[in-house]
């Protein structure tokens, strides 16, 4: 992801989506009392690609707007408003799927219904902390004030420290 953004910081940004997707995991697990599986494993597996492709989606719209020379806020809001129908169809689609696999019973309904569970709670979740997350973390990233500034501490000249340079005799 660092070669397809050209900037070290922005795969954090996308990856930052993913502590708040387990939330809303363990929430939906908790709400529904189901237990973590094996397939509830895979659901995350499968929910973590879907949140970083949203989340992928958000931060490319954005970079391709400021290179063509709006400023952070301007790139961030525009983006936002360009990728919201992406998203929501991509959430609406997938929960629209998951939900038969969620409420089945029966063998195969149990066995199925943690994976379906966890994509659905954890895939509504991730979509609205997506759309306020990546926002602030993207702009808290390239905001150049604290961009390495805390890094470099600012040093005032003393007079000790200017060495005096020796006069040469023509």
């Amino acid at each position: 992801m660092a070669v397809q953004f050209n900037h070290l910081g922005h795969p954090l940004i996308v990856m930052s989506v993913i502590p708040m997707t387990i939330v809303g995991v363990i929430l939906g697990l908790f709400l529904t009392q189901m237990e973590l599986s094996v397939m509830s494993g895979m659901g995350i597996v499968m929910l973590i690609g879907i949140v970083l492709n949203n989340a992928i989606l958000l931060i490319d719209r954005t970079n391709q707007l400021r290179s063509e020379g709006y400023s952070v806020e301007e790139a961030l809001l525009e983006a936002g408003k360009n990728r919201i129908q992406p998203i929501f169809m991509t959430t609406l689609t997938t929960v629209g799927g998951m939900l038969p696999l969620a409420l089945a019973s029966g063998t195969s309904g149990n066995y199925q219904a943690p994976m379906a569970t966890v994509i659905i709670s954890g895939l509504l979740f991730a979509t609205f902390i997506t759309l306020l997350l990546i926002p602030a973390v993207y702009r808290l990233f390239t905001t150049s004030s604290l961009r390495f500034g805390w890094l470099k501490k600012k040093r005032k000249k003393k007079s000790s420290d200017v060495k005096s340079i020796p006069e040469t005799v023509n």
